[in-house]
């Protein structure tokens, strides 16, 4: 199988949320995952908002960082490129988004991933909208 999945979601992996025992099953020897190029930038900024905030103590952080720096090169990223640009592009015309979450749906559609998973509602549902495969919300 291969999977899309978002920061929103795939930060379940690394900090105990609730979703994180879901998106635990789509880690098998199976599984091909793939994330945004955004996706190193907005982890590492997510752990340490969680950090900054104290929604995590200060070992939790350090044991998810590292975690994180293991793992990302395991995963497949949807490179930069004039045609994840351009989808962006469209994404942002088409659907009232973001710019980043326009160019995370952008890579979960290059990506040809059988399922994209999100914990963003509104990434959902513009998932839903315009990819041909399943589009989950964790």
């Amino acid at each position: 199988m291969v999977v899309f999945i978002d920061t929103s979601s795939l930060i379940k992996r690394y900090v105990e949320e609730t979703g994180s025992s879901e998106i635990d099953r789509y880690f098998t020897e199976d599984t091909i995952v793939y994330i945004s190029p955004l996706t190193p930038v907005e982890m590492n900024s997510a752990l340490k908002r969680k950090l900054r905030e104290g929604s995590i103590s200060d070992e939790t952080y350090r044991a998810a960082i590292g975690s994180w720096h293991e793992d990302v090169h395991s995963y497949s990223i949807v490179m930069f490129s004039d045609e994840i640009v351009s989808k962006a592009i469209d994404i942002v015309n088409s659907h009232d988004v973001k710019t980043l979450d326009a160019f995370q749906i952008s890579a979960a559609v290059l990506s040809g991933a059988d399922e994209s998973v999100t914990s963003d509602r509104q990434m959902h549902r513009v998932l839903e909208a315009i990819v041909n495969t399943r589009a989950v919300y964790i």
